[in-house]
């Protein structure tokens, strides 16, 4: 048997739910694991023909309405299996491929305030995800515990990302007024 990838794990646990096209497979990662798992949208559509060569999912032609015909997708059995399979494995450590984090590692060939521009939109994002992860919350309710599971671990993540926020600000303050008073000190003659 072999090992499932991460993102194919991601459509087969979907595909578990329904089927879908490839098409709204997209659409329901964007509504519910694009905030933890967003594969490129390339990724999703190569992922299918894999997953149904090896058996995992079976695939239905049908008639589109005004447009063109249209595939669906369901998970099979086999496809259950294997999604069970990956959920019982180990976790592999997680390593975050963050463009947000690479700038601030190498933000010393920057100005500090671009550390700040930086800083302030990473707060932004997360008080969006915030008030997007609440939204859904109440709905989710219990119906859903593993749902659940997810969104308030996200607003527990998102909430200690905006504590690191105020203490990165106060570290780029000091950055700021360092090189203000490099500027502003009389040069060599």
């Amino acid at each position: 048997m072999r090992k499932l990838t991460t993102t194919e794990a991601a459509v087969l646990g979907l595909l578990a739910w329904r089927e879908l096209s490839g098409y709204d497979l997209l659409r329901a990662i964007d509504g519910s694991v694009r905030y933890f798992w967003s594969p490129a949208k390339s990724r999703v559509y190569s992922v299918l023909p894999r997953l149904q060569e090896a058996g995992f999912v079976l695939r239905r032609d049908v008639e589109g309405d005004a447009g063109p015909d249209k595939s669906l997708y369901r998970a099979s059995a086999a496809g259950k299996r294997a999604l069970e399979r990956w959920l019982l494995e180990e976790n592999e450590p997680e390593l975050s491929r963050s463009p947000f984090l690479l700038k601030l590692f190498f933000g010393e060939h920057a100005p500090a305030s671009r550390l700040r521009e930086l800083i302030e939109d990473f707060d932004a994002e997360q008080r969006e995800l915030i008030a997007y992860l609440r939204s859904i919350e109440g709905p989710v309710g219990e119906e859903d515990p593993y749902g659940l599971l997810t969104i308030r671990y996200g607003l527990h993540r998102a909430r200690a990302s905006r504590r690191w926020v105020k203490e990165a600000l106060q570290l780029v303050a000091k950055l700021e007024a360092a090189e203000a008073s490099v500027e502003s000190a009389p040069s060599p003659s």
